[in-house]
Order: structure tokens, then C-alpha cells, then sequence
């Protein structure tokens, strides 16, 4: 894309050119006037320039191809011209068209000065804004600033995140400049670290400016105003106080994610706040406000400034830069002129935002553009971003892809990640604002979302996103092939419910033969066409959550083909086996297709490109599962699984559990039965056959029958040599040297046919990249039951034991694993992050996961035999230094963590636990202490003595109060008569609390209403508990928004102290049989948005006061009998005290039996 070649390419073009009849002025013009945009674009480097570069270079290509009279990149043009000693005139009027377009989109380019842009996104241009619209934010930020919290010696830190120009600088500010947050947390101290980019210059930076302030021996808030790089806060916060500097607080201001998300993990990190942009009256009175500064504030109509500010999407940054392009008095009123300041307005944000401050490299300029693409809040998958990135030759390499990734999440062009437990980002949104940048970015030309009758296509259409909106069960617009010739991306967001028709497959193959990216998944597609390998540039194909079962093999002839997606193709049978000609394939998705029952011969070929492959099938028909194909694939990157590991059958007889080599050095392997037969008895050529008898022995008669065919090969040798006997002397010569090759030729196959499968060969070891490992067994009850005799729970250790995997190795799951302990080699792998072990019926032992120092999460599920975790109780008082979560389901004998167990304070707990679920573990009554529990707290069916012992703990050395920071508790079908009493008080933290089926629970626990934080309360099945009990105890809930009630039998009316939770904004009555008035106190609940009431059936009227709930905006009553005929429009008995809801539905509903 360098503009020196583009020119140089042109003066080539020109000086062929002349020989086009028809065009000999017009393309010279053309291509000189596009010369001289790329001269006064040289040192441009805006996106737009960038794409129109890529525009342009597409179309000086075709015509070089043309000039040249050769092969060209795309070989069916070859193909359409019928004369080699002239171009198809067809073509080049098509070129000269798509010139006089470039042309035009050049001429509004963004020319050479640089575009130098009207403000910085230096954090000072806030201080030239007012404030407007934070107040919310900084009522929130002090409130975190001020709250006491029990025994926590480190300063509270709030981190604010928000893309650049959102305000985040003024928000800090406006919150140090209240007096109060001044006395009550300290002295203001800013330190402006937006180009230190690493941890000593910061530290260095803090230490210097708090020093400063020294002096006046008072705590001081540090605010830390634009951090762009992850830092280690607690270091930071250890140098500060080396230095004798007493820290209050600390306010973080960042556009990272990722900085947010390392700040958020750090013990003394209190909140993170996301900034969004102003709503739509505060960003208008920003802009009035703004608009008293510039030269042109006057009260012309400002209706089609509203139209332009709603384009700001509140960020303040674009809200001033619209207030300077107005004051420069160049844009008045009128419809033309407000058009031309929309168009500059963006044209200031995109250098703004994507220039090489923000946006280095053209390929993070080109990715950033790509991703308008998707439609607006659209969940975008990041790997298949970063393989359509790949797909568009964006960029060569998936490590640029993920650095380009994580640029952006360090911007916070990306919002709403959700992360993988290794905290890799797997979806994400794009920002609004940052969408409609990247949109105008490719100004609708190349990209477009499809309509209905395809008025948005054109002839420089690139890529068409398809919507669920679309009825393709019709078929495509017609205007899409016959304008976008050079279509390069089709995408369709998957709906089973119009599905893709096969001739209009068949004809997408046929009509855009620059196809790169084709995404067909989960369209209801039964059958790949053929023609399916004529699509030469294809490089991202994706047939995902399709009804194929089996793909042509023409499909291999697509040797451009970078990823394939054939994920839940759950009836595909087999795939291609000719794949190893895919001889570019990085990426292979097969995940769910449970339909395979081997992989393809020869795959291990694919070793120098294969980076992903998402699951691998053990074969029946080879007693290693032809595993050896896995061996070379080194590559390999995500996460792998492995199914039917039941298949993998190793040899009792071999050493160490492992088979040797045979003499001949080479390894046995068993073909399948199918395969079986006698050399002898085959039709094969003889050095065919005797490979052939090599695959029929048993694994213990392999190495005998090595030897015995290497005998063959000499018995052969010397058979012909004597039946040449009787010829001449100079042909029995020849004849025995081509026998004697003969013979060693067959050696050399008997022993090469053996070595595709070696239990001795390190199948995953060698595989550094990879990331995760799933091992599934899926053993036959019946066939379980057969093998019970010889050992089922024997192999399956012994097949664990073939397949160790390299010590990088982050995630590990078995599944369906029979053996009663696991492999020695799981100790070794130091580095798990993530351990799952789901229905290991007989797994007996798991004293080795104590071992594992940096395991953050912990899943035991239906491990029916597992009675003890631990041995002895021999860890350390804090032992699991890195656990966040564990689960624990479904294990039935399961008594205790240990089988000898400490009392009292020496008990070890674990240290910085998030979140725990026990389910349906009735004799687990003994486990490490979880007081420390910050997220969520979930006990079904299982005893609540743990919870009981933890809350025993009391305030530990640090004076941390146990369960103080919990965010979410639930407790279900617990049977024991006391439930923890009082010390529910400690739960100053909690947000959501959900009770249900506990029978023997009578009254709400004491303490319940110092639960000032619970916003949701949900409370069911209950059959002996009496809300009205509980009065003081829920008139105490100040902060609860949410009330649900279901099935208890008791309650006869609201709940009393209910009336006086004024903060209540959604309340749910369901199921309550004996429920039979609503009090008029109802009529308090001024903040009361949703009412829903079902299946009470007794329940007789609605209160008059239900008038006075001003806020009440949906009322939903299903199933009510009494109450179905009084609500009714206009004739209802209770119609004039909910006339004024605005959502009012009452019916009754068809019962689900």
C-alpha cells in the first residue's frame, strides 16, 4: 500500500494505455488526477486515506493483470478474455468507472496538513468544559470514598474507566474539590502519568509529587489521571508507604480495560466506575453551555444542531470539538451547510481518534475501520475477529491480532468483555461512539448491512452483513450480483428460521469468485455443494450449527483456506480425507460434532500451519485411537479435546504400561478389523499384502511379527533368486539385484506401515502453545459392564497416562474418567489455573490438587466415590492462595475436605476465595474456612455447618469481619433447624439474597435488617415461614429494589414493614395461595415501577391507595380469579386506582402440565 509504488504502478498503466480503443484520454486523465491525490495524501496516514489506498490498489491490480496479459491473482479474468492480443472491453469500462469513483472519494480526502486536529486528547482540554450531568457519578465515587470499612488497612481505590475524551479527568476533579472528602480522606494530590509506561516511572512520579505535599502532614487522595499500563498496586501502594506517605485514597482514571480489570483484582480496589456519556439533556446543555464561548452564539433554530449534537453520543470531547467547527463561522443553519459540519465533525473525530497517537500501525487503523462491520451492540466473538482480520490479509499473523486486540481493549473501543477463566477476552461490544467512527471511517462504500430489497447495494460493495431481518427463504437480492462483482465478505448472523435456499448457495459460489470470507453458520444447510472448491480465494469458511453429514471433497482444493468452522455439525460423520491438501489451514473448528468417529489419515501433515484444533476423535479401528496423528502437531494453540478416549486400549504386557519398539526399531500399530486380512488372500501387489499381514496381530504379537515378515522379505528374495535360475546369465543378474531390492523394500514397508501409532510417543507433550485440555470418556453402560472383568477403571489410567501434556498446559478437564486415582503426571502440571473433573464415578483420590499453586478455579461434579479430599490435614493455616472459585455438586459421599481435620483458629482457609456452590452434598459437613468469600455463597441440599464454622471465625488478627464484603448469598432445600442467627449482620455487603424450599425455617434470621445493601430479595417454598414475624427486620432493608415472594403458605398479606421500603422498585407475588388482601399502605412504595401477581387465587381486590404509585409503569396479573373481572377497562371494580399504569396486562394463561 506504499503510495510511491501505487504512483509508480500508475505510470506503468499510462504508458500501456493508450492502446484501449475508446479510452485514450479519459483513463490518462483519471489515473493522473488520482496520481495527485496520492502526492497530497503522502503524508496522510487518516484511515480513510488508508482505505481508499486499498480501494484503489485492488483496481490498478486488475488492470496490471490485464496490461500484462498473464495468470493474474484472480484466474477467471484470464478466462474472460477472449482476444490475448487485447483486454475485454467489458472489464476495463468497469475499471474506469470504479476510477472515476476513487476519484471522487479522493477529492474529500483528508489532504497533507497533517489534519491538525482542533483539540488534543491531552487530559488539560477538560479543564477549557464545564461540568455537566456527573453529579450521579460523583455521589457514587465519594460514597466509596467515605464508607468505613471493617478492618481494611489499605486505602480504598476507585478506578474510573471510559474511552478517551468522556470525561474522566473532570470527574476526579470535581470529586477532590469537595470540602468534605477533603477532611474526612485527605489532601488532593494529582499526578498526571499519561507517558509513563512503566511501573518505576510511575512509582517515581507518585512518590515525587506526594513528597511535595508533604509538608503538610495530612493524608493526602492521590489521583493517578490516565494510567495506561497494568501496574502492581499493592507495590505501588508499599513504596508510598516506604516513604512516609500517608495515603487516604486513591482515584485511578484510565481508558484501559485491562488496567481496570488488574486495579479491580487488587484487595484494596473498591469500585469501577464506567463512565458513559452524558444523557441527551445534559449533552445539549453541555453544548449551550459551550456555545456561550464561540462567536456564534446566537438563537438561530436549533433543530438541526440537535440532529448533530444526538451524533455526539454525549462524550463530551465531540460535543466541543462540534462547538469550535461551529464557532469558526463557516456552518450556518441550512440543511447543506449542517450536512457539510456533520461531515467535517467526523472527519475531526477520526483523526482524532485513529491517529498514529492513538492507532500506531495501518493494520490497527484498518481492524479498528473493519469492525463497523457488525452492526451496532452487536456480540462480537474476538478469535473469529481476529481470523476474519486474517481473512482480509489486515494483517499476517494471529500475534498481531491479538496485539491489535489488546490496543484496543487499552482504548476501550471495546466494552462488556466477558473473559475465559485464564482472563483472555472471548466476546465483547464496541463502544457506540467508537462504532459510528469506525462506520464513518468506510463512509457505507464498502461495507453495508443488508435490506430487504437491496437499494444499499453498489457496485463498490465489498462486504454484506446479514441480518436476522432478512426472509432468505426467498433468496438474495438480485441487486447483490448484479452490482457487487467483487464482493469479498458475505456474513450472516445465523437464522435456522429462514433458511439459506441451496440454489442461492450455488449461485453465491458461482457470482463472487473474490469470495475471502464466507459465513454461513447456523443457516439450515444439509448440503455443501461441490462447486464449493472452485472458491480459490476463500479463506474463512464457516458452515457452523448446520445439518451437514458430510462435506465434498472438493472442499480441499480451497489452498487459500486460512480457518474452517464446522462447530455443532452434530450429524457430520466424517471430514474430508483429503484435509492434509488445506496445506494453509491455521484453524480448524470441529467442537460439538459429536458424529465423528475418527479423524482424517494423514492430518499430522498439517503440523507447519494447524494453530487450533478444537477437538480430535479416537478411533475404534486402532488400538492407540490413531492418536499418532496428533504427535506432530506442536503448533497447536486454545484449547483441545479429546473424545472417546474409551477407544484408546493400551497393552497389559508392555513395559511401564507403554509398548516398546519392535526390533526393527519402528512402533506396532493394529489396523482396523475392516482392514484385516491376509496378504495372501488380498488381490494387493505382494509388497501390499505383507503390510497388510502386518496390521493383524494383537499389540503382544506385533514385535514377532516384525521379525517374521523381515524373514519374509528375505525368504522372498531368495525364493525368486532360485526360480531365476533357469535363465540366462546375465538376466538371473538383473533379476536377483531387482529382488533384492525387493526384498529390502518390503522390510522398509512392514516397518513404516507400523509407525503411525506409538503409546510410547509423546502425543501432548510437546505441544508448549497449548492452553487447555479436555479428556472425555464416554464408556457404554453395557460395554462398561463387559469390560468391568478385564479392567475398565485399569485402561482408563493407562490411556490418562499416554496423552500427559506439557507443563504450560492452563486448563484441564476429565470427563467420564472410570479410573479410581489420577495420573502421576497430573502433580507436575504446576501452572493449572483451572481444574473440572465431571462424573469420575470411581475417583477415589484427588491429594494431589494441594499441590497445584496457582489454581483459581475448582469444579468436582458427580464424583459418586469420592468420600475425602485431602489425606491429612497438614496445609498451612491459608493454604489455596489462588483460589476464586470452587464448586462442589453432586457428590454424595463426601464427608470432608480431610480425614483428619484441625479445631478451631489453626483450621486453614483459603485465602482470597470468591465464589463457592455446594450442591447436593448432604454429608460434607467439614471444610476449610471461607470467610473471606467476596462474590457468592450458594449451599443446596447440603449440610451448613461449614457456614456455621466460618462464621464461628470471628474478626480475624486484621479485624476483617467474616462475610463482610459477600455480594450474593442463596440457600436452598437446607433441612437443619437452625439457620445461621445474628451474625446474618455481617453481611454489610450484600446485594442479593435468594431463599427457597426451606421447610424449617420459621422466621427470618435476627439481624436481617442491618442488611443495608440488599437490592434483591427472593424468597420461595417456605412452607413454615411467617413473614409477618419479620417485621422489623425487613422495614431495615433501605436499599432493596427487587421483592419476590412465592409459594408460602402463610402469607395472608403483604408482608408487614414491607410498606415502609421506600426504595423498592419491583415487586413479584407468585403462587400464594392464602393470600387474600393487598393493605392500603401499599400506597407508600413511591418508587414502585413493575407489580406482578399470579396464581393468587383468594386474593379479593386491589387497595385504592395503589393510585397514589406515580412510578408504577407495568402491572402484570396472571391467573388471579377474583381479580381477572375488577381490573378490567373501565368496568373493573379496581380499574380507577391502575387506569393510570401505562403496561397493563391481565389474563389467564394455559397451564403447562
Amino acid at each position: 500500500m506504499d503510495e510511491t509504488k501505487l504512483v509508480e504502478s500508475i505510470d506503468k498503466i499510462l504508458e500501456w494505455i493508450h492502446s484501449v480503443n475508446g479510452h485514450q484520454t479519459q483513463p490518462k486523465d483519471l489515473l493522473k488526477d488520482i496520481q495527485d491525490i496520492l502526492i497530497k495524501t503522502k503524508e496522510t496516514n487518516h484511515v480513510k486515506v488508508l482505505l481508499w489506498r486499498l480501494q484503489l490498489q485492488a483496481v490498478l491490480k486488475d488492470l496490471q493483470d490485464i496490461t500484462s496479459l498473464q495468470e493474474s491473482k484472480y484466474p477467471y479474468l484470464s478466462k474472460i478474455i477472449p482476444n490475448k492480443n487485447r483486454p475485454n472491453a467489458q472489464i476495463v469500462d468497469e475499471l474506469i468507472r470504479d476510477l472515476e469513483d476513487l476519484r471522487k472519494k479522493g477529492q474529500d480526502l483528508p489532504n497533507g496538513r497533517k489534519l491538525a486536529q482542533l483539540l488534543d486528547l491531552d487530559p488539560a482540554f477538560e479543564e477549557k468544559s464545564e461540568a455537566v450531568g456527573r453529579e450521579r457519578e460523583k455521589k457514587e465515587v465519594m460514597e466509596q470514598l467515605l464508607f468505613k470499612r471493617n478492618g481494611e488497612n489499605l486505602p480504598p481505590v476507585v478506578t474510573i474507566l471510559g474511552i478517551a475524551g468522556i470525561g474522566k479527568t473532570k470527574l476526579a476533579q470535581l470529586v477532590c474539590e469537595e470540602e468534605k472528602l477533603k477532611n474526612q480522606v485527605g489532601l488532593p494530590v494529582v499526578c498526571d502519568i499519561h507517558d509513563k509506561l512503566n511501573m518505576e516511572s510511575i512509582t517515581g512520579t507518585c512518590v515525587s509529587v506526594a513528597k511535595a505535599h508533604a509538608a503538610q502532614k495530612r493524608d493526602m487522595l492521590v489521583i493517578l489521571d490516565d494510567l495506561r499500563i497494568e501496574i502492581d498496586l499493592k507495590a505501588l501502594q508499599v513504596k508510598l508507604k516506604e516513604a512516609d506517605l500517608s495515603v487516604g485514597a486513591i482515584i485511578i482514571t484510565t481508558r484501559s480495560n485491562l488496567v481496570a480489570d488488574k486495579i479491580a483484582a487488587s484487595p484494596s480496589s473498591v469500585k469501577t466506575l464506567t463512565l458513559q456519556g452524558l444523557n441527551e439533556n445534559d449533552a445539549w446543555s453541555l453544548f449551550q453551555k459551550m456555545r456561550m464561548t464561540e462567536q456564534d452564539a446566537t438563537d438561530d433554530d436549533d433543530d438541526l444542531r440537535r440532529m448533530v449534537v444526538e451524533q455526539c453520543r454525549g462524550v463530551p470531547l465531540a460535543i466541543i470539538t462540534l462547538t469550535k467547527l461551529l464557532g469558526s463561522g463557516r456552518f450556518k443553519q441550512d440543511e447543506q451547510k449542517m450536512a457539510d459540519l456533520t461531515k467535517e465533525f467526523f472527519h475531526e473525530l477520526t483523526y482524532t481518534y485513529t491517529n498514529d497517537n492513538q492507532l500506531p500501525t495501518n493494520h490497527h487503523k484498518l481492524c479498528f475501520a473493519y469492525c463497523s462491520l457488525f452492526p451496532q451492540d452487536f456480540l462480537i466473538d474476538v478469535e473469529r475477529l481476529k481470523h476474519l482480520w486474517l481473512g482480509e490479509e489486515y494483517i499476517d499473523s494471529p500475534e498481531k491480532g491479538e496485539e491489535c486486540m489488546k490496543h484496543f481493549l487499552g482504548m476501550s473501543i471495546f466494552q462488556d468483555m466477558e473473559e475465559d477463566e485464564c482472563g483472555v477476552v472471548r466476546t465483547c461490544r464496541m463502544n457506540p461512539f467508537m462504532h459510528d467512527i469506525a462506520r464513518f471511517a468506510f463512509d457505507g462504500d464498502e461495507n453495508i448491512t443488508m435490506d430487504p430489497d437491496g437499494r444499499k447495494v453498489h457496485n463498490r460493495v465489498l462486504r454484506v452483513f446479514f441480518d436476522s431481518s432478512i426472509d432468505l427463504s426467498r433468496g438474495i437480492p438480485d441487486s447483490l450480483f448484479e452490482k457487487a462483482k467483487n464482493l469479498r465478505s458475505i456474513l450472516f448472523v445465523g437464522n435456522t428460521e429462514s433458511p439459506l435456499p441451496q440454489p442461492t448457495f450455488e449461485k453465491i459460489l458461482k457470482s463472487f469468485k473474490r469470495l475471502r470470507i464466507l459465513d454461513l453458520h447456523d443457516m439450515g444447510i444439509k448440503t455443501v455443494p461441490s462447486s464449493i472448491g472452485e472458491a480459490k480465494e476463500l479463506r474463512y469458511l464457516d458452515l457452523s450449527l448446520n445439518s451437514i453429514e458430510k462435506l465434498p471433497n472438493s472442499i480441499t482444493k480451497l489452498s487459500n483456506l486460512q480457518t474452517l468452522k464446522l462447530s455443532r455439525c452434530y450429524l457430520l460423520q466424517e471430514l474430508p480425507k483429503d484435509l492434509e491438501d488445506l496445506t494453509k489451514l491455521r484453524h480448524l473448528d470441529i467442537d460439538g460434532c459429536l458424529g465423528l468417529t475418527h479423524m482424517p489419515r494423514k492430518m499430522s501433515k498439517l503440523s507447519e500451519t494447524l494453530q487450533t484444533l478444537s477437538l480430535f476423535v479416537a478411533s475404534k479401528n486402532d488400538p492407540m485411537g490413531g492418536l499418532g496423528e496428533l504427535a506432530n502437531l506442536n503448533n497447536l494453540t486454545g484449547h483441545l479435546e479429546i473424545l472417546h478416549l474409551e477407544q484408546v486400549k493400551v497393552s497389559a504386557t508392555s513395559n511401564n504400561d507403554k509398548l516398546k519398539r519392535n526390533e526393527s526399531g519402528s512402533y506396532n500399530h493394529d489396523k482396523s478389523p475392516e482392514e484385516k486380512s491376509s496378504w495372501t488372500s488380498n488381490n494387493n501387489k505382494p509388497e501390499e499384502k505383507v503390510a497388510a499381514s502386518s496390521n493383524n496381530n494383537k499389540p503382544e504379537e506385533k514385535a514377532a511379527a516384525a521379525s517374521n515378515n523381515s524373514k519374509l522379505g528375505d525368504l522372498w528374495t531368495k525364493k525368486v533368486s532360485a526360480s531365476s535360475n533357469n535363465n540366462k546369465p546375465e538376466e538371473k543378474a538383473a533379476a536377483s539385484s531387482n529382488n533384492n531390492k525387493l526384498g529390502d523394500f518390503w522390510k522398509k514397508k512392514v516397518s513404516a506401515s507400523s509407525n503411525n501409532n506409538k503409546p510410547d510417543e509423546e502425543f501432548l507433550k510437546k505441544k508448549q502453545q497449548l492452553r487447555g485440555l479436555t479428556l472425555r470418556w464416554e464408556h457404554d453402560d453395557e460395554d462398561e459392564e463387559k469390560d468391568n472383568e478385564k479392567g475398565v477403571s485399569d485402561n482408563d489410567l493407562k490411556s490418562l497416562d499416554c496423552i500427559e501434556p506439557h507443563s504450560n498446559l492452563k486448563v484441564l478437564f476429565f470427563v467420564g474418567y472410570k479410573g479410581v486415582t489420577l495420573s502421576k503426571w497430573f502433580a507436575s502440571i504446576q501452572g493449572l489455573i483451572k481444574v473440572s473433573l465431571f462424573d469420575c464415578a470411581k475417583c477415589e483420590s484427588l491429594g494431589v490438587l494441594d499441590q497445584l499453586k496457582h489454581l483459581k478455579l475448582l469444579e468436582l461434579v458427580r464424583l459418586d466415590k469420592l468420600e475425602y479430599i485431602s489425606e491429612n490435614c497438614d496445609e498451612p493455616v491459608s493454604f489455596f492462595h489462588t483460589l476464586k472459585e470452587l464448586t462442589i455438586s453432586d457428590c454424595p459421599e463426601l464427608r470432608g475436605w480431610w480425614k483428619e481435620e484441625k479445631k478451631g483458629k489453626d483450621k486453614p482457609f483459603f485465602t482470597c476465595i470468591s465464589k463457592l456452590h455446594v450442591q447436593y452434598c448432604p454429608k460434607l459437613t467439614c471444610m476449610p474456612l471461607f470467610y473471606r468469600l467476596d462474590k457468592e455463597l450458594v449451599l443446596v441440599a447440603s449440610s451448613i455447618e461449614p457456614l456455621k464454622d466460618s462464621l464461628r471465625r470471628g474478626t480475624d488478627e486484621s479485624g476483617f469481619v467474616p462475610f463482610s464484603k459477600l455480594k450474593s448469598l442463596q440457600l436452598a432445600s437446607i433441612e437443619e433447624h437452625s439457620a445461621p442467627e445474628r451474625t446474618i449482620q455481617n453481611f454489610t455487603s450484600l446485594e442479593n439474597l435468594h431463599i427457597r424450599d426451606c421447610h424449617h425455617l420459621e422466621i427470618l434470621p435476627l439481624g436481617f435488617k442491618h442488611l443495608s445493601s440488599l437490592q434483591s430479595l427472593t424468597i420461595e417454598n417456605c412452607s413454615k415461614l411467617d413473614l409477618d414475624l419479620s417485621r422489623t427486620e425487613l422495614e431495615g432493608l433501605r436499599s432493596l429494589r427487587s421483592l419476590m415472594i412465592r409459594e408460602i403458605p402463610k402469607l395472608r398479606s403483604l408482608p408487614s414493614g414491607v410498606d415502609n421500603v421506600t426504595s423498592l422498585q419491583d415487586l413479584e407475588l407468585h403462587n400464594c395461595h392464602e393470600l387474600t388482601t393487598m393493605p392500603e399502605t401499599v400506597g407508600k412504595l413511591a418508587s414502585l415501577g413493575r407489580m406482578v401477581i399470579s396464581e393468587c387465587n383468594k386474593l379479593a381486590s386491589l387497595p385504592k391507595e395503589m393510585k397514589n404509585l406515580k412510578a408504577l409503569r407495568t402491572l402484570i396479573i396472571l391467573d388471579c380469579a377474583l381479580l381477572l373481572p375488577r381490573c378490567q377497562p373501565e368496568t373493573g371494580d379496581d380499574w380507577p386506582q391502575i387506569k393510570h399504569v401505562k403496561n397493563i396486562q391481565v389474563k389467564e394463561t394455559y397451564q403447562d402440565f
